[in-house]
């Protein structure tokens, strides 16, 4: 999580209250049921992924991003939504309104790559790094 994140774990639920998370599932592990990431506006399940959540807080946007997988987002208000590898969900609490999912493009997914303190920040890298760097070679131009 980044240095400004609240969270808190139950069962297989994190609760982010806010900041930046990063979670990730092996793909092929032993769990069962989906983790699931509950933020304030909607709850995001994983299963073999890898998700990016920003959340700054009230009056701001929340960005959904499946660095790779699927990951399912079901907002508080009953819309759901289906991420594939490489894009991204936004909600803009000044608006009230979602937008996406849309894929990033190669630029786009790079430019994140490069400057996330997450993905960069591990003493060892996360064991999803090869799946994540596939979808970032696979992304549109």
């Amino acid at each position: 999580m980044g240095g400004n994140a609240s969270l808190q774990l139950v069962g297989n639920t994190i609760k982010h209250n806010s900041g930046q998370v990063i979670a990730w599932i092996t793909p092929g592990g032993v769990l069962q049921a989906p983790l699931k990431i509950r933020t304030r506006i909607a709850t995001a399940a994983i299963r073999g992924t890898t998700l990016f959540i920003d959340d700054r807080g009230e009056g701001d946007k929340i960005i959904f991003l499946s660095w790779e997988g699927n990951v399912d987002v079901s907002a508080d208000t009953g819309e759901k939504y289906s991420l594939r590898s490489g894009q991204v969900l936004i909600y803009d609490d000044k608006e009230k309104a979602w937008s996406g999912p849309v894929a990033l493009t190669r630029e786009q997914a790079m430019k994140r790559r490069t400057k996330s303190i997450l993905l960069n920040g591990f003493k060892a890298p996360m064991e999803t790094m090869p799946e994540v760097e596939a979808v970032l070679r696979g992304a549109p131009e």
